[in-house]
């Protein structure tokens, strides 16, 4: 299992490179891997910055490449689009729904329920640890037209 628990657990003095390959040795991951999550969650042209001057959202990202340095079969994630532009939540989201396709079992934790709309097959809602509805999301999807809506305070280009 892969997991996003908490985006900013790296050492500040340390480069996301170094981050992930000191997790990766450690669990006894090539350094190919370490590109490809770089790579895959958009953090590859920063890979030598220290951490400590990432954003929040570069943050939450650097946190998806180590939860995906195992190649888990199943994720989790805690508030992953939380401190991200909106085209950084269209990316986690793309993301999330490519990982769910290819077989992954993807498990996310959100307050943002209109996001989590666009994101989720299924929902399950919690309160006090008690599993108080579950359901499908996609009835309660706002229509699209077959399109992404654009982020707001964009305008459409399409």
């Amino acid at each position: 299992m892969g997991a996003l628990l908490e985006a900013k657990a790296a050492h500040p003095g340390r480069s996301a490179y170094n981050h992930l390959l000191f997790l990766a040795q450690s669990n006894g991951v090539g350094r190919r891997r370490v590109r490809e999550v770089l790579e895959l969650v958009g953090l590859d042209a920063v890979a030598r910055k220290r951490t400590g001057t990432f954003s929040l959202g570069m943050g939450q990202r650097l946190g998806m490449a180590c939860a995906l340095l195992g190649d888990p079969a199943t994720l989790l994630f805690d508030e992953p689009v939380n401190g991200l532009d909106p085209e950084g939540i269209i990316g986690v989201r793309t993301l999330l729904r490519s990982f769910a396709a290819e077989g992954r079992a993807v498990l996310v934790s959100s307050h943002l329920m209109a996001e989590m709309a666009l994101t989720a097959d299924r929902r399950h809602g919690h309160r006090r640890g008690r599993r108080r509805r579950r359901g499908g999301v996609r009835a309660q999807r706002p229509p699209t037209s077959g399109r992404q809506p654009s982020p707001p305070g964009w305008s459409s280009m399409n």
